[in-house]
């Protein structure tokens, strides 16, 4: 489903970018996801040099900058693309969800907790996100934390 959603976004939010993204869309849907952020790199530095997108666009540029850095395992540079597209108001189901992976994997247990916490009152993940706030929570010491978060987890219906 990912490999038709993909281009589709690319093509609908950067109409003069349109043939560009859609070969990053491909790439990413690929797997190959150091060459995409390659080319997702020479477009944002395009951009902010020329000045010639709004917002939306920049977000979403950075958005999926952050998304190819996660999946090579590049968390700083994911955690600091996420961040600028959340800075530039720019929001993805999955936004929150993926920014607490990056910090997660880069072992910061507060900043992971916080975006948790964000994914799920956004309702993406619930259980997932739950599951990660009550291990962190074990995790920094915050037992009772940890055991209400567990007691809400064992209450969920079995498709979350």
């Amino acid at each position: 489903m990912k490999r038709f959603y993909l281009p589709l976004v690319f093509s609908l939010s950067i109409p003069a970018f349109a043939v560009d993204l859609s070969e990053i869309a491909k790439l990413y849907a690929e797997g190959r996801y150091q060459t995409s952020s390659e080319k997702l790199e020479l477009i944002y530095q395009d951009l902010y040099q020329n000045n010639k997108s709004d917002y939306k666009t920049r977000g979403l540029v950075s958005y999926w900058l952050g998304m190819n850095y996660n999946r090579i395992q590049d968390f700083d540079k994911a955690i600091k693309y996420f961040l600028k597209a959340i800075e530039l108001d720019y929001r993805a189901p999955d936004l929150f969800y993926e920014l607490a992976q990056a910090y997660f994997a880069s072992e910061k247990l507060k900043e992971a907790k916080i975006y948790f916490n964000e994914s799920f009152k956004n309702d993406f993940k619930i259980g997932t996100c739950l599951y990660y706030m009550a291990f962190i929570s074990k995790e920094l010491g915050e037992k009772n934390n940890a055991k209400s978060l567990y007691e809400v987890i064992s209450k969920l219906p079995k498709d979350e």
